[in-house]
């Protein structure tokens, strides 16, 4: 729903019956720094759903140190 909304948020701007459901832009830049925290992750995701996948991959994939909590 978040990546919905910043895909069409120029369209949104223009529609005057919802002018006054924006967010304020704090709250807008909120929103877009979690859709492209959200991206990241759903791309880890599918990653380690692939077919071709294998545990030396994901093991790989969860190396890194801010992602070693995960492992243990």
């Amino acid at each position: 729903m978040l990546a919905r909304y910043v895909e069409i948020l120029d369209a949104i701007k223009i529609v005057a019956a919802v002018e006054d459901l924006l967010p304020r832009p704090s709250t807008h830049r909120q929103i877009v720094q979690l859709v492209t925290k959200l991206e990241a992750l759903d791309s880890v995701c599918v990653k380690l759903q692939a077919e071709e996948s294998n545990l030396a991959d994901v093991l790989l994939t969860l190396s890194f140190p801010s992602t070693r909590r995960h492992t243990t």
